[in-house]
């Protein structure tokens, strides 16, 4: 700590200056000993250069996203680690918005390509999850935007690799990331219908999966009108309606009042 704050003190020319050049030399330290990443976390959290590094630490980071692709190598879990701690920043700082706005393409981008060419495409699809996470929530107004072009070929890249994946929870990950995109509800309406797909394959999941698909389910219902997303439900509606009652039983980890509520507005409506 007092290390890194020697630097925090700096201008900010002097501070972009010096780590610019000096970016590899970081990440080579970091890899050999994973104590190096308290600098990184104490420049993250410090105001005075917090969006400074981070915008460097951004422009670095996206520069590897092929690493990713081999999670069984140093780099990947690093990289990983890396993005997660900028994601925070900008949750910590929301100042930071604009640094992560000119990046999101290339991080949604290179993450989905990379995620195709991989033999194991966890590690991409976990940095889309945790940025997923880190904006979701309606806060970042202006990164939703810049998220809006990047939908349409996200989601059908998601949902095809849906439809392959030999392994469930790489199946499970790939649900999760459908049902976490970070768009509003009324961008979302034109792929509505492709959204029922994981919505049915959550409800069969495991517990968190399940919370997320009835989460959803009963935020559409109450926020959409019957003459809308009836249309988009009738194709699916008696595998919607099997898995709803699925959750009815007792050992169903405790979804059966959920369940029931969204059994009753679909009912009622």
């Amino acid at each position: 700590d007092y290390f890194a704050g020697v630097f925090t003190v700096l201008d900010a020319p002097n501070f972009t200056g010096i780590f610019t050049e000096q970016m590899e030399l970081l990440f080579e330290h970091l890899l050999a000993s994973a104590a190096v990443s308290t600098v990184l976390q104490h420049f993250l959290a410090n105001s005075n250069v917090s969006r400074h590094f981070a915008d460097l630490l951004l422009t670095f980071l996206t520069g590897r996203l092929a690493d990713l692709r081999d999670p069984a190598s140093r780099e990947a879990p690093v990289l990983l680690r890396l993005f997660k701690l900028v994601f925070g920043s900008i949750s910590l700082f929301p100042e930071n918005e604009p640094v992560l706005r000119p990046h999101l393409a290339s991080i949604v981008n290179g993450a989905t390509r990379h995620a195709a060419a991989a033999a194991n495409p966890s590690h991409p699809l976990y940095l889309l999850r945790a940025l997923f996470k880190s904006i979701g929530g309606g806060k970042f107004e202006a990164l939703y935007k810049e998220f809006l072009p990047l939908l349409p070929p996200l989601l059908a890249h998601l949902m095809r690799h849906m439809q392959c994946v030999p392994a469930r929870a790489l199946r499970d990950l790939l649900v999760e990331l459908c049902l976490t995109l970070p768009a509003r509800l009324s961008t979302l309406l034109p792929y509505l219908h492709l959204l029922m797909r994981p919505v049915l394959l959550a409800l069969e999941g495991p517990p968190e999966l399940v919370t997320l698909a009835l989460r959803t389910l009963e935020f559409w219902i109450d926020h959409l009108h019957p003459d809308f997303i009836q249309p988009l439900m009738a194709p699916r509606m008696r595998e919607l309606l099997l898995r709803l009652c699925a959750q009815l039983q007792p050992q169903a980890q405790g979804f059966g009042p959920i369940a029931l509520r969204i059994l009753g507005k679909l009912g009622g409506r």
